[in-house]
């Protein structure tokens, strides 16, 4: 506003300086996004090792594994472990507040670009809904046999 008590000339140079400034910060903003956030450490190591065992305890659960275990307590104990890492984990994946996602997706898709990681975080979207329903369902089994 200080623009105007300096007259037309004054304007379109202010005009100017801010569309430059808006270049140079949306172009700071792109650069920032095409750099993918680091995936190493200890944490990502947790969390891709925690994803690893979600694995295979959804692999056992479709297996239906605990059909191989001696009836009784064993069984209930089997599938309410493995329903609650299934609960504990998805939720850990759809949820945006906590980084396990995008750890996962910039570790999955660290040698692609652009949309792949859009892709490997969506695919990994979905895969926690389906292990907050396998692991809800095993929970309520467990609790069904223990009961």
């Amino acid at each position: 506003m200080a623009a105007r008590a300096l007259g037309p000339a004054a304007r379109g140079l202010a005009r100017e300086a801010a569309a430059e400034a808006r270049r140079q910060y949306a172009a700071r903003a792109a650069a920032r996004a095409a750099e993918p956030p680091p995936a190493t450490g200890s944490v990502a190591r947790v969390v891709f090792g925690a994803w690893v065992a979600g694995l295979a305890a959804f692999v056992l659960v479709v297996l239906n594994v605990d059909l191989l275990l001696p009836d009784g307590a064993a069984v209930s104990a089997f599938r309410l472990v493995v329903g609650g890492w299934l609960v504990a984990l998805g939720a850990a994946l759809v949820a945006d507040r906590l980084p396990v996602r995008r750890l996962l997706a910039d570790r999955l898709a660290r040698r692609t670009r652009g949309g792949r990681r859009r892709f490997v975080g969506g695919a990994l979207s979905l895969l926690g809904v389906a292990w907050v329903a396998t692991g809800v369902l095993e929970l309520l089994r467990g609790l069904d046999v223990a009961g």
